[in-house]
């Protein structure tokens, strides 16, 4: 039998045809096996509780940017790098050097809705602004997920954290209803409300564990390096055709045979990427 891995794996190619595009989150192989398994048990409809992050704080980031407004702000770092590249992808100019954009043609390059949405916005509170991002944008990717990886285990997953009603009411709330500084907890406010519903309190309290991933391990080992190796050296490849070869393989050789440097987002990214353009070539 083969590992879980494995499965994990060999499941991305089958995946990334039924996405459509290349996956942006490693958990969406977790998700369609999910999905899987509760259809298989007579399961067609599954509660999921996206959104509820975006709405109440309940990032760990969050909380990071909002204990460190005040570094951000003397490092005057800009919105791009606290907003934009979130998940990983948090060096613009890394990101522009394999992508061969000059660093002077680097704005230019990357506008798009999101990025003048942010500039237009920029006025707004940060840490309103980071959920209100996240709720125009990155949910959009996440709802997309969720569908896409139920509807191919013929399975419904619906979002009650969504309902516009209760959206527009946690936007209304002050930052200090959602995240106490004192506690540092986050979705303060739900939690409370959890508390009067005899929810136990080992779980109101419990650590935010996200939905990890194997393949957040696997993207170290020297598999997926020879893996990578191999797509990226394809003649169609888009590292060869579309990205600047040579950095991305002096990344990789950083990312594999350097203990301080890793780019693990930046990898899985990548991989997702060839593997989808190699779908399209089959």
């Amino acid at each position: 039998m083969k590992k879980d891995i494995d499965l994990l794996i060999d499941a991305i190619p089958y995946l990334t045809h039924i996405y459509d595009e290349p996956l942006q989150f490693s958990n969406s192989i977790q998700m369609y096996y999910l999905c899987s398994v509760a259809r298989e048990h007579g399961i067609k409809v599954l509660i999921s509780g996206e959104g509820a992050d975006e709405i109440f704080c309940g990032y760990e980031r969050y909380e990071r940017t909002l204990l460190s407004i005040d570094e951000l702000i003397s490092r005057d770092y800009s919105l791009e790098t606290i907003l934009y590249y979130g998940g990983g992808l948090d060096n613009a100019e890394l990101v522009s050097e394999v992508c061969s954009i000059a660093s002077h043609d680097f704005d230019h390059a990357m506008l798009g809705e999101s990025y003048s949405w942010l500039q237009t916005n920029s006025d707004i509170p940060l840490m309103d602004l980071m959920m209100l991002y996240d709720q125009y944008y990155r949910l959009q990717t996440i709802n997309q997920r969720q569908d896409r990886m139920g509807m191919a285990a013929s399975l419904e997953l619906r979002h009650p954290y969504l309902n516009y009603e209760l959206v527009n009411l946690a936007n209304s709330l002050h930052i200090s209803l959602k995240f106490d500084a004192l506690s540092r907890e986050g979705k303060y406010t739900l939690r409370r409300i959890a508390g009067n519903y005899n929810i136990p309190s080992k779980i109101i309290t419990r650590k935010k564990a996200g939905f990890p991933t194997d393949v957040d391990t696997w993207v170290r080992s020297k598999e997926s390096e020879k893996r990578l190796l191999g797509l990226i050296n394809h003649k169609d490849s888009i590292t060869k055709n579309y990205l600047d070869f040579n950095v991305v393989r002096l990344l990789l050789d950083a990312h594999y045979n350097s203990a301080a440097e890793k780019y693990d987002v930046l990898v899985q990214r990548l991989f997702y990427l060839e593997v989808w353009k190699m779908s399209n070539l089959e």
